[in-house]
C-alpha cells in the first residue's frame, strides 16, 4: 500500500509543478503581450510624434535662416550698379530671352565701372551667395536670384525658371520687354528643404537713383 501512496505522491507534485509551469509561461506571455500592445499603442505614436516635431522644428528654422538670406540678399542687390545689371539684361531682351539669373558660378559676368579697378560689383555678388544664418546655407543649386524688366509678362520668362518664381511674375498682357531704363523687378528663389522641397520665394525692385 506504502508503493501506492508514495507513486499518487509523485504524481500530485509532478502535475502541480507542470501546471505552476504552464502558469508561468501563461503570465510571462500576457506581460509579452502588454509590452508589445503598449510599445504600438502607446510608445510607437509618440516617438512618430517626437520625430515629427524634430522635423517640423527643423524646417521652420531652415525657412527662417532662408528668409533672412533672401532679405539679405534683396539690400545686398541695391548695392550693385544698376548699370550692371540693367547691361546684362539689355543683352538677354536682344537675345528674346528677357530675364537674367544671378547664381554663385556667374558672378563675373557682372562688369568692372573700368577694366582697372577692383570688380566691385563681382565681389558683392559673391559675397550675397556666401551668406550664413543659423548656420545655414543654401547650396549653389538651390539659391538663385532672377532680375527682368518691370513690366516684362509672364510668359515671356519662362525659360529655365522655377515655378514658384513664375507665380509671383504678374501676368501683364503686354510688356515693354526691351526698356530696362529705370525700373526692375528681381526675384530670389532658395530651396531650404527638400524632403520634401520647400522653398522660399521674395521678390522687390531695384531703381536707376540717378534717373
Amino acid at each position: 500500500m506504502l508503493p501506492l501512496l508514495q507513486c499518487y505522491h509523485y504524481y500530485f507534485v509532478i502535475t502541480s509543478i507542470t501546471i505552476n509551469n504552464y502558469i508561468i509561461v501563461y503570465i510571462v506571455l500576457i506581460i509579452i503581450i502588454m509590452s508589445i500592445m503598449i510599445t504600438t499603442i502607446i510608445i510607437y505614436p509618440l516617438m512618430q510624434s517626437l520625430v515629427k516635431n524634430v522635423e517640423v522644428n527643423e524646417r521652420l528654422i531652415a525657412r527662417q535662416s532662408a528668409t533672412s538670406i533672401a532679405s539679405s540678399t534683396l539690400y545686398g542687390l541695391e548695392k550693385i550698379r544698376f548699370e550692371s545689371l540693367q547691361g546684362l539684361l539689355a543683352e538677354a531682351n536682344i537675345a528674346a530671352v528677357y530675364s537674367i539669373e544671378l547664381n554663385e558660378g556667374n558672378c563675373n559676368s557682372l562688369t568692372p565701372i573700368t577694366y582697372l579697378e577692383p570688380t566691385t560689383d563681382e565681389l558683392l555678388c559673391d559675397q550675397i551667395f556666401n551668406l550664413v544664418s543659423n548656420e545655414f546655407s543654401p547650396e549653389a543649386t538651390k539659391f538663385r536670384i532672377f532680375i527682368y524688366n518691370y513690366f516684362t509678362p509672364q510668359n515671356f520668362v519662362t525659360t529655365g525658371i522655377p515655378s514658384q518664381v513664375l507665380d509671383v511674375i504678374p501676368a501683364y498682357d503686354a510688356g515693354n520687354t526691351a526698356t530696362a531704363d529705370t525700373l526692375l523687378r528681381v526675384t530670389v528663389w532658395i530651396e531650404y528643404y527638400n524632403d520634401p522641397p520647400y522653398y522660399v520665394v521674395l521678390s522687390g525692385l531695384i531703381f536707376n537713383e540717378e534717373k
